[in-house]
C-alpha cells in the first residue's frame, strides 16, 4: 500500500515540475540542496523538501537564545530579553510563562517526557528546575566538589535531561567537556569532551621544546562544546570553530562539529567513515523521531542528516538585504516536532519560522525509516522512485545501495556504492561477493590445481627418462647472436635482482642503451599511470578522470624524473662525480625495475582485495617504492663512485635542487600569466578607445 502511494506520488510531482515548475520555485523563499552522487559531491538543487509555513510570536520576543519544540508542537522559548521562559501552543495559541521572577538571562530550556522543565540561566550562572505549573523544584549553582577545578568557571548555556534524570550542562568555555550532575543536582564530573588533534608543527615543538618551555608555550585544550541536545537518551553536540567551510570528517580543523555520544562519552556517529560533512559554524543540533540529525548554522543554513550522519538536505540561508519569511537574520536555535515540522528561532527579529515537510521530504524520511526499521523492500522501492525525481542524489543511491546490500544483492548494491564513490559500503559488498564465489567455487579451484600439480609430476618424470621436452626447447631457442634491444630489455631482471653490479654494466655500456633506456622510462610510466588509474575501485588514486588531461599525467612522471636526471647531473658534476650525463640517464631508467617488475602484480591483486586486506596492497606499495628509493641511491653510488658521505650530500642536493626549479617554474609562469593578463588588458582599452 505505501509503495502505491509513492508511487501516485512520483507521478503528481512529475506532472506538477512538467506544468508548474516556474511557479512552484518562485513560492519558495529558499532552494534545497543535496550532496550529487557523482566524484566531486558538490551541492546539487533538489526539490523543494521544506516549506515556509509560519512565523510565531513576532514581536513579543527579546533576543531570544533557545527553544524546546515538544512531539505535538508547543514551544518552550528561552526568552532572554524578556527574562522568561515562554510556553507557545501552536495548535491552540494559549501562551504563559514561567520563572519571571528567578530568571535573569535564560540562554538554554529543555522539557521532560514528564514536563519538568529545566532551563540554563547565563546571567544567574545558574541551572533551575521547573514544574509545569512554574513552580521552582531545583537550583544549581557553581559545583563545590573537589572534581571542579576552581580555575574552572561555571556559565550555563545549554542544559538537557535523560529520562533517569542525569543532567548535562553545556559551559561556556569548558573545554573538559558537559558537566555532568545527578538528580539532585550534586556533580558527577565531566562528560563527552572534545578529542584534541596534535599538529605536525606541534609534534616537532615537542622534540625541539624542553618540559618547562612546553608548559609556557604550548596550550593544547579541545575546543569547547557549543550545543548539545538529547534523543532516546543519547547525547547530540555541536562543537564551533573559527574555520569557516565544509570539510570531511578526516579535516582536524574541522571534524566532530556534530557528535553523537554513547553512554562512554565516545562519538558513535559515523565513526569508520567519511560521508558526513561538518560546517565550522554549527550554533544548535536537533533530532527527530526518526533519528534524523538537523543542524543550523550562523549563516542560516539548516542542514539534514540521516541517522547515519550522512547529508540528506540543506537550506534556509541568510536575510541579508530584506527579511523574507523562510530566512534568517540572526538564527539562534533548532528544534522539529514528530510531524517533522522544523522550527527555527531567529534572535535579532525576535521571532520563530516553521517549515513543513513537503510529499518529496515526507519520502525520503519514509524510505529512511523503512530501512531503519528492516523493511528493506519497501525501502528499495522508494529509493528507486526517488531517483526518478533527482537521478543525481547521493542520498538516493546510497539509500538503494543499502537497500539491495541488505537484500542480498550484493552485485547491484556494488554498483550503487560505486557511482556515489562510498568505498566503505563498497568494500562490504564486494566481500559478501567475492565469499559467494569463493565457496561456490572452491571445490572446482581445488580440483584443477590438483590436476595441474600432478600433469607437471608426470610430465617431468616422463622428460627424465626421454629428454623429449628438453629437446623441443633446444630447437625452439633462437639461432645466432641475440637481439642487442631486447636483451638490453631483458636485462631489467638482472638490475632487480643484482643491482650494484648491474648499475658498473650499464655504467660501462656493457648492457644497456639510451634506445633501451627510454623504453625504461615509457614501461615505468605506463605502470605508474596503471597503479594510480586501473587499480580496483578500492585502491584507485583518483576518483574521477574529468579532470585529467594528457599533459598533466605526462608532466606527473616525466617533469620529476627530467628534473631529477639533470639535477643529479649537475650536483655530481660540480662535486667531481665519475658519472656522465648518459650514465645518469640511463641508470635512473633501470632504478625503476621494482616498480617495472612488482608492481602490475600488486595492480592484479587489488582486484582481489577488500578494505579488510588493505593492508597487504599499501604495505606492497610501501615496499616497492621505498626499494626503488634505495636503487636510486645505490645507482648515485655506483655511477659516481661517491663515497656514503658525499652520496647522501648529493641525493639532498638533488632534491633541494628539484624543489627549487618547480618553485621558480611557478614563479616564472604566474609572472608570465600577470604580464599577458595586463597586456591583454591594455589591448583591448586601446581597442575600446579608437572604437
Amino acid at each position: 500500500m505505501t509503495k502505491r502511494i509513492v508511487a501516485v506520488f512520483v507521478t503528481c510531482m512529475t506532472l506538477l515540475t512538467m506544468f508548474c515548475g516556474g511557479a512552484l520555485a518562485n513560492e519558495n523563499t529558499t532552494y534545497t540542496y543535496t550532496i550529487s552522487a557523482s566524484s566531486d559531491g558538490v551541492w546539487i538543487r533538489t526539490q523543494d523538501a521544506y516549506m515556509p509555513a509560519a512565523i510565531y510570536l513576532q514581536g513579543e520576543l527579546s533576543s531570544p537564545e533557545d527553544m524546546y519544540v515538544t512531539a505535538d508542537g508547543v514551544m518552550y522559548v528561552a526568552d532572554t530579553g524578556n527574562s522568561r521562559i515562554l510556553i507557545y501552543n501552536t495548535a491552540t495559541g494559549q501562551k504563559r510563562e514561567i520563572g519571571n521572577d528567578v530568571l535573569k538571562s535564560p540562554t538554554g530550556v529543555f522539557v521532560t517526557d514528564d514536563n519538568e522543565i529545566y532551563v540554563a540561566d547565563f546571567g544567574n550562572k545558574m541551572v533551575y528546575g521547573f514544574r509545569d505549573d512554574g513552580e521552582l523544584f531545583l537550583e544549581i549553582g557553581r559545583p563545590d566538589s573537589y572534581l571542579f577545578s576552581e580555575q574552572s568557571t561555571f556559565e550555563p548555556r545549554n542544559v538537557a535531561v535523560s529520562s533517569s534524570k542525569t543532567i548535562y550542562v553545556v559551559g561556556v568555555g569548558a573545554f573538559e567537556g558537559l558537566m555532568l550532575f545527578n538528580p539532585q543536582g550534586e556533580f558527577q564530573g565531566y562528560f563527552g569532551a572534545n578529542p584534541r588533534e596534535i599538529t605536525p608543527l606541534e609534534r616537532m615543538q615537542e622534540i625541539i621544546l624542553s618540559r618547562a618551555q612546553m608548559e609556557t608555550v604550548l596550550t593544547r585544550k579541545p575546543r569547547p562544546i557549543t550545543n548539545l541536545t538529547l534523543k532516546n537518551d543519547l547525547v547530540y553536540t555541536i562543537t564551533m570553530t573559527p574555520i569557516r567551510g565544509f570539510s570531511s570528517i578526516n579535516d582536524p580543523a574541522t571534524s566532530n562539529s556534530i557528535r553523537r555520544l554513547n553512554m562512554a562519552g565516545q562519538n558513535i556517529l559515523n565513526t569508520g567513515g567519511t560521508r558526513i560533512m561538518d560546517e565550522a559554524n554549527f550554533i544548535d543540533i536537533a533530532v527527530s523521531k526518526r533519528g534524523c540529525i538537523f543542524a543550523v548554522s550562523q549563516s542560516g543554513v539548516i542542514t539534514e542528516y540521516d541517522p547515519n550522519g550522512e547529508v540528506v538536505f540543506s537550506l534556509g540561508g541568510k536575510a541579508t538585504s530584506v527579511e523574507r519569511i523562510g530566512l534568517f537574520t540572526f538564527p539562534a536555535a533548532i528544534d522539529v516536532d514528530d510531524k517533522d515540522f522544523v522550527y527555527v528561532l531567529d534572535k535579532e527579529r525576535g521571532l520563530a519560522q516553521v517549515y513543513y515537510p513537503t510529499d518529496f521530504a515526507k519520502a525520503t524520511h519514509l524510505a529512511i525509516e523503512a530501512f531503519e526499521e528492516g523493511n528493506f523492500t519497501e525501502s528499495l522501492g522508494i529509493w528507486e522512485d526517488l531517483l526518478k525525481l533527482n537521478g543525481m542524489s547521493k542520498i538516493a543511491h546510497n539509500g538503494l545501495g543499502k537497500s539491495l546490500y541488505s537484500l542480498g544483492r550484493y552485485d547491484e548494491a556494488m554498483k550503487e556504492f560505486e557511482y556515489t564513490y562510498n568505498r566503505e559500503e563498497y568494500s562490504n559488498a564486494f566481500w559478501e561477493v567475492r565469499n559467494i564465489w569463493i565457496m561456490s567455487n572452491i571445490a572446482t579451484i581445488s580440483g584443477v590445481v590438483v590436476v595441474l600439480v600432478v600433469i607437471l609430476y608426470v610430465l617431468s618424470l616422463v622428460d627424465k627418462k626421454t629428454k623429449v621436452f628438453t629437446n623441443l626447447k633446444n630447437k625452439l631457442k633462437p639461432k645466432g647472436e641475440p637481439n642487442r634491444l631486447w636483451s638490453d630489455i631483458r636485462y631489467i631482471k638482472t638490475v632487480f635482482m643484482h643491482p650494484i653490479d648491474s648499475m658498473y654494466d650499464l655504467k660501462t655500456g656493457k648492457h644497456g642503451s639510451v634506445k633501451s633506456a627510454t623504453i625504461m622510462y615509457i614501461i615505468a610510466y605506463v605502470v605508474v599511470m596503471a597503479n594510480m588509474l586501473l587499480s580496483a575501485f578500492l585502491f584507485r588514486g583518483v576518483n574521477s578522470f574529468k579532470y585529467l588531461t594528457v599533459e598533466y599525467l605526462l608532466a606527473m612522471f616525466f617533469l620529476p624524473c627530467a628534473l631529477w636526471v639533470v639535477g643529479n647531473y649537475l650536483i655530481s658534476s660540480i662535486n667531481e662525480g665519475e658519472g656522465s650525463f648518459k650514465n645518469v640517464y640511463v641508470c635512473t631508467a633501470y632504478s625503476f625495475a621494482p616498480i617495472i617488475l612488482l608492481m602490475p602484480f600488486v595492480i592484479v591483486l587489488t582486484y582481489f582485495c577488500t578494505f579488510n586486506d588493505s593492508f597487504i596492497i599499501e604495505l606492497s606499495r610501501t615496499l616497492i617504492t621505498g626499494w626503488t628509493v634505495i636503487y636510486f641511491v645505490l645507482m648515485v653510488l655506483e655511477v659516481h663512485r661517491f663515497s656514503f658521505k658525499n652520496m647522501v650530500k648529493n641525493v639532498l642536493l638533488t632534491v633541494f635542487a628539484i624543489i627549487i626549479a618547480i618553485v621558480g617554474f611557478l614563479i616564472i609562469y604566474l609572472m608570465a600569466k600577470q604580464v599577458y593578463g595586463f597586456v591583454l588588458d591594455v589591448a583591448r582599452e586601446v581597442m575600446f578607445r579608437e572604437s
